[in-house]
């Protein structure tokens, strides 16, 4: 587990699951080869297009490191799920009951809960530095309400109350709430 890496998305704008995965798996690689400690094996969770855009950063060097894919697919029992290889143009079951399997499904599922536990904390820590989210009443949408309006954070401390209710959603008390907590804000 010392060897786990964290990795924060820096290139990616908005949400885009393949760009941001070439941007991992590509400084992943390039610090592997810093290291000297490139991986075996990458399991990408993914279909066919997260393969391919990890295939993508993982060509721009030269390694010998494996990828696989791993997605889930619908079928008439549940899910199941289906392995990806580059080359390959469908998917390879395994058997259900298989050890391959199973430690793909474990590795799958680690992978997940340290990313949640990150993603969390991360999150947490954004909730608690934001003064805005603090104030009842506030929340994801009236905030970028305000930030687009104010553009940040002391322009809305500046703001008169007249002009903080012109934000769709903003009445008096709130608008009144808004100013009396920002203005013990530092």
């Amino acid at each position: 587990k010392k060897r786990y890496k964290k990795y924060k998305v820096k290139t990616v704008e908005q949400a885009n699951d393949f760009a941001s995965l070439n941007e991992i798996i590509y400084r992943r690689i390039k610090r592997g080869l810093q290291e000297n400690n490139l991986p075996d094996l990458i399991v990408i969770d993914g279909g066919k297009g997260q393969l391919n855009a990890a295939l993508s950063a993982l060509r721009e060097f030269e390694t010998d490191v494996e990828i696989i894919s791993i997605a889930k697919a619908r079928s008439e029992k549940g899910t199941v799920d289906r392995f990806f290889i580059p080359g390959a143009e469908n998917p390879i079951f395994l058997d259900e009951n298989s050890k391959a399997i199973k430690i793909l499904m474990n590795i799958r599922d680690e992978a997940h809960r340290f990313a949640i536990t990150f993603h969390r904390k991360l999150r947490g820590k954004k909730f608690k530095d934001d003064p805005l989210y603090a104030i009842p009443g506030i929340g994801p949408l009236k905030r970028k309400d305000l930030l687009s309006t104010f553009g940040n954070i002391g322009a809305i401390r500046n703001a008169s109350k007249e002009e903080l209710m012109k934000v769709n959603g903003i009445n008096e008390e709130l608008a009144n709430a808004i100013l009396e907590h920002l203005a013990f804000e530092t």
